[in-house]
């Protein structure tokens, strides 16, 4: 079999996919204080999904070809007050868009930050095969219904946007995400 780095083919193992860490943080306020202390862990799963959507619209966003302003611009414009970062690595190489600086300045705009680290797409590194990328994606949350069950919960307590890099959401995980949220739960969607 060939290595991964040499186009070998991906397999999805139910078991693989169980291995990854689980973790949601909230950042709710722009402080200096330390990080523990402004970030708050979210209940642990199983998340409890949704059975009705208290906002059922999600809008998804990518920051790519966009300054920092801009991309509060486009949240704020359509009243949505919570980034929901799907990226498994939360850091950019444009310092505005890490983790870090990205949750204080969201704060500071009035922007509540959260990252869910589990929503990341482990086929990232098959980006030049988008369509087996997003189909493998797919998969993996068919057999992961608590990444997606996360993600409802998150997103049905606030307008909330689901955030990634790319800046057409069809070439991105997020709108897998997005599409199967309004399939299970009612979710309307808003690509901005």
């Amino acid at each position: 079999m060939r290595s991964r780095s040499h186009g070998s083919p991906c397999r999805l193992h139910p078991g693989t996919m169980a291995v990854q860490r689980r973790e949601s943080r909230v950042v709710s306020s722009p402080t200096t204080a330390t990080r523990s202390a402004s970030a708050k862990r979210l209940p642990s799963p199983p998340w409890k999904a949704p059975s009705r959507v208290n906002h059922p619209v999600i809008w998804t966003v990518g920051y790519a070809g966009k300054a920092f302003d801009e991309v509060v611009e486009l949240l704020s414009a359509d009243g949505v007050t919570r980034l929901v970062d799907v990226r498994a690595l939360p850091l950019s190489r444009r310092r505005d868009f890490s983790k870090t600086v990205l949750s204080e300045r969201l704060a500071a705009s009035g922007i509540e930050y959260v990252h869910i680290r589990s929503a990341g797409n482990p086929f990232r590194h098959l980006a030049d095969d988008l369509p087996r990328c997003l189909a493998l994606y797919r998969a993996h949350l068919v057999h992961s219904p608590d990444v997606l069950a996360e993600v409802a919960h998150v997103a049905s307590e606030k307008h909330s946007a689901l955030f990634c890099v790319e800046s057409e959401a069809k070439e991105c995980h997020r709108s897998v995400i997005a599409d199967m949220l309004a399939a299970k739960f009612g979710f309307g969607v808003r690509h901005l």
